[in-house]
């Protein structure tokens, strides 16, 4: 313990020191006449070396806002700056805190962290945002966040990609690898795999979809643009198809069938092929799509080369004026069997009067089978087999021809 001045000096004079109470304070305070020996020398470096060393007595670098905001580039243009003093080493920390974070000063740490530069976690994960991580997933989207947009998203990239001459870029890559395990049946391994879950409240939701294409516009050049490009079905597997419905119905506004080296195909199970017309009807057209060759009106009536089918009804089949069933002889393009909508000089014509071919066949009934003269017969004929009469209806009676054999 050091001795009071007045002690070690002599025994007549009395000298008050004020000695150091606690941490951040002087060691004493000495006046004119005191004497100044090798206890008090060690007692100071104790003081400033030690006692006083710590941080809660190192002045600050922050005298006022100004001060504060004083930063001090640690690496400009990509060389080395040494710090000298203490000042300048918290300076240089300062300013590099400020350009890892993005904020407008070094400690304004309620803004959000914008990354100024490229970076890379060395780690493979999992990582999560908003929640706990899973070891299921390398990065997860957690938590409820509420956009409060028009049109808020979990993820939106909305990037600006500058290309190279002939370079091919995607707004999303997802290509993974994936290691069948040694035994055992994966059910699903799919790239990207959409399951929406819809949590209902007192709103309504037009459209739903597990994807959505928007609309955009392609650049001037373009050849072919679509919503959904697939470049072609997979490979290697027992059946390969470029896309694949499992169940559900599928609604397709315009579809349009392009030529191939074996032509357009829909096959099906049970049901070869069905289609729905809507409220008008479903249309055949020419490669164009303008002229319109064929339609299937929704009320089930068919209509070739025509849309005047105002006065059939369902399962009648209409032709164009002037046009109708034709068949001919492998012999030549004129008819064997016409049967049309109205020609000049006939409407129904079989056999044609070409040597070789076989008359038409008239059903033969017995007697017994013909049902009495009524106006719902009106226009039928067959052959009576019991007495080799020819019948016929007219209006609500029936006739009979007799033929004479030879």
């Amino acid at each position: 313990m050091v001795l009071p001045l007045w002690q070690v000096v002599n025994t007549t004079q009395r000298v008050d020191i004020a000695w150091a109470q606690g941490t951040c304070a002087v060691y004493s305070t000495f006046i004119t006449g005191d004497s100044f020996g090798a206890t008090q020398a060690n007692g100071i470096q104790t003081t400033l070396g030690q006692t006083n060393m710590i941080t809660t007595c190192v002045d600050d670098d922050s005298a006022d806002a100004a001060t504060m905001q004083s930063t001090t580039d640690p690496y400009p243009a990509d060389t080395v700056s040494l710090s000298t003093t203490l000042q300048g080493e918290l300076r240089r920390l300062r300013y590099v805190l400020k350009k890892l974070t993005g904020w407008s000063q070094w400690y304004t740490h309620s803004e959000v962290f914008v990354f100024p530069n490229a970076g890379r976690f060395s780690s493979v994960g999992p990582f999560a945002f908003g929640g706990a991580t899973s070891t299921l997933y390398q990065l997860g989207l957690l938590g409820t966040f509420d956009p409060s947009a028009t049109a808020g998203a979990a993820l939106s990239v909305g990037t600006t990609l500058t290309l190279a001459s002939g370079e091919d870029a995607y707004g999303i890559r997802v290509a993974p690898t994936f290691t069948e395990f040694s035994s055992g049946v994966h059910a699903l391994l799919a790239g990207i795999h959409v399951a929406p879950t819809i949590t209902a409240g007192a709103a309504t939701a037009t459209t739903v979809a597990g994807i959505s294409v928007a609309t955009f516009a392609a650049a001037t050049g373009t050849t072919n643009a679509a919503g959904v490009y697939i470049s072609a079905a997979p490979t290697a597997a027992t059946n390969n198809y470029a896309l694949w419905v499992a169940s559900g119905q599928s609604r397709l506004e315009d579809i349009i069938l392009a030529a191939s080296t074996t032509g357009p195909r829909i096959a099906g199970a049970a049901t070869v092929l069905q289609l729905s017309g809507g409220t008008t009807a479903i249309t055949f057209t020419s490669q164009s799509g303008v002229s319109e060759l064929m339609r299937l009106t929704d009320g089930g009536i068919l209509e070739l080369g025509t849309t005047e089918g105002t006065a059939a009804q369902g399962g009648d089949m209409v032709f164009a004026a002037a046009r109708g069933v034709r068949g001919v002889t492998a012999a030549t393009t004129a008819p064997m069997i016409d049967i049309n909508s109205g020609g000049t000089d006939y409407m129904v014509n079989i056999g044609g009067g070409y040597a070789g071919i076989t008359p038409p066949n008239i059903q033969g009934l017995a007697a017994a089978s013909f049902p009495a003269g009524s106006a719902g017969n009106n226009g039928r004929i067959g052959l009576d087999t019991t007495n080799n009469r020819f019948i016929f209806y007219i209006g609500s009676a029936r006739y009979y021809v007799t033929g004479t054999s030879f």
